[in-house]
């Protein structure tokens, strides 16, 4: 998810943003032009640092993503990645539609993910998918 965080004179440093997981820091005090190519940049995968700063080494992740996930929401998880539907997957996994409902439900809060395509990017950044053959119990 992208996060464009705009500062006022009085904030803290552009760094301390980046460092909390920021994507990118400008001035409110901008151009709205200057406003909107930050944003564009930002959800277009850029970081954007106001002139001046630098950006903050990458954060360690102290736990990989999916580590507080269940391994039925792994499971679940794994099979969205390889694009199956909710009803392929209550059929492979042996569960109901609604069950496999509850689980993406749960997935999306423990990841904070909205949607379909960025619990895929979740699970392939985090190396949390096997391969769709794989028999699951």
């Amino acid at each position: 998810m992208a996060v464009l965080v705009l500062v006022s004179d009085r904030s803290l440093p552009a760094e301390e943003y980046l460092r909390a997981g920021a994507t990118g820091v400008t001035s409110k005090r901008e151009s709205g032009e200057s406003l909107v190519a930050a944003l564009r940049a930002v959800t277009a995968g850029a970081q954007v640092i106001p002139e001046g700063h630098a950006a903050p080494p990458p954060a360690e992740r102290s736990d990989p993503p999916g580590l507080n996930l269940s391994e039925r929401e792994e499971q679940v998880l794994s099979q969205i990645s390889h694009g199956l539907t909710h009803g392929q997957i209550a059929t492979r996994l042996g569960i109901s539609p609604h069950t496999v409902d509850t689980y993406v439900k749960r997935i999306r809060a423990k990841l904070g993910v909205g949607n379909k395509a960025e619990l895929t990017r979740v699970a392939l950044l985090g190396q949390l998918t096997k391969p769709v053959s794989e028999k699951v119990a």
